[in-house]
């Protein structure tokens, strides 16, 4: 997916996207593998079903709460 594209896609990458991240900054910053946060931009993954630890995370990272990326 490319920076800025927000058509069809998961809200962790919507909110990646209005933060100005990439994919990479995005992993790097959680200290997750970057295919992780592919699949679950692309919905291959669902968030539910990482870790607690990675979905708070994220949810820190990205500055919201958890709910808010379901």
């Amino acid at each position: 997916m490319r920076s800025g594209s927000t058509k069809n896609t998961t809200k962790i990458a919507r909110l990646r996207c209005d933060r100005g991240l990439t994919q990479a900054a995005l992993a790097e910053g959680v200290g997750m593998n970057i295919r992780k946060i592919q699949k679950l931009e692309s919905g291959e993954q669902r968030i539910e079903t990482v870790s607690l630890a990675a979905a708070l995370r994220i949810a820190d990272f990205l500055g919201v709460q958890p709910r808010d990326l379901i």
